[in-house]
């Protein structure tokens, strides 16, 4: 399944995950992420050593 949404950026540089994929995906606070830049994309992973 696939979940698209739209956020902003602040001027931190920071993003919201909405709180049903944090939920769904375990995703507590100070969770470790994976972000990986591709030429045309930005990706985040959950980290699976920090994952519940």
């Amino acid at each position: 399944m696939t979940i698209k949404f739209k956020t902003k950026i602040d001027k931190f540089g920071r993003i919201v995950i909405p709180k049903k994929i944090r939920n769904d995906f375990g995703l507590k606070n100070n969770t470790e992420v994976e972000v990986e830049a591709t030429s045309d994309n930005i990706i985040v992973h959950p980290n699976p050593q920090t994952r519940l």
